[in-house]
């Protein structure tokens, strides 16, 4: 997908407003009692999300930002104290969601290929709806310092190490073949994850599910013992986040 060509996603919020981080970006004057402060800081944080991702972190100055909202650079001040507040916050979007997909997966029951293909597939999910946050970690992380940049990397290292230990438990059981190196399968999975935003388009033919479904198989048929564990992994996986969503429907 080229540069310019910025994909139509919405920003998540919890609740319709970012939690507040203790070392995120400065929050704005009046924004927790005020809507309007909440939504303008909103509109920057996307506005800062397009931009860098059509032009990259570092080529993108404050007064882009500024122009893309309509207000002066002086004035994006009483919202961020730098630039790397909005790559923080942009960034942060798509690792709050992998960070919720991950507790849920960590107290997942199944054997090992059914928790990768949930775990691969939620991942592309989320990577697929949050598509700038995504291309954006992919490209700019490096640009993160101090503890946020430690954050950030903390829950790639936790996704790394997940699967890694579902590759080393599948092996133990017969159901991932004793060749599969995990120092290469799992950080080639996740690559091939997060780089979706290459070339997925969410206006076009395939949904956000129906691409993680296809990531899923691809993944587990990649180290699977037999072939015929992949579909029945997927039916199991499947049935299991179909019970998820029926319990979370039903809560008040």
């Amino acid at each position: 997908m080229p540069r310019s060509a910025v994909p139509k996603t919405t920003t998540a919020t919890r609740g319709g407003r970012r939690s507040p981080q203790s070392n995120g970006p400065k929050p704005a004057v009046g924004s927790g009692t005020t809507a309007k402060g909440g939504e303008r800081r909103d509109q920057i944080v996307r506005a800062a999300a397009e931009t860098f991702y059509r032009k990259g972190y570092d080529a993108t100055t404050t007064q882009d930002i500024a122009e893309a909202v309509g207000m002066l650079k002086g004035s994006l001040y009483y919202y961020i104290s730098a630039k790397e507040d909005l790559l923080y916050e942009t960034i942060n979007e798509v690792h709050e969601v992998c960070a919720t997909n991950l507790e849920r997966h960590a107290v997942m029951d199944g054997d090992p290929l059914t928790r990768m293909w949930a775990l691969v597939h939620d991942h592309v999910v989320g990577n697929a709806e949050h598509l700038l946050s995504s291309a954006v970690f992919f490209r700019d992380v490096g640009a993160l310092t101090g503890r946020r940049r430690t954050q950030i990397l903390e829950l790639r290292d936790q996704l790394d190490s997940a699967l890694r230990q579902l590759i080393h438990e599948g092996q133990t059981t017969g159901r991932i073949r004793d060749d599969v190196d995990a120092d290469v399968a799992a950080p080639g999975i996740l690559t091939m994850c997060d780089a979706l935003y290459h070339w997925y388009r969410p206006d076009g033919t395939l949904s956000a599910s129906d691409v993680a479904t296809k990531y899923a198989d691809l993944a587990v048929g990649g180290v699977a013992a037999r072939t015929s564990y992949v579909s029945k992994a997927r039916d199991a996986a499947l049935a299991h986040l179909g019970a998820e969503r029926a319990v979370a429907a039903d809560m008040p």
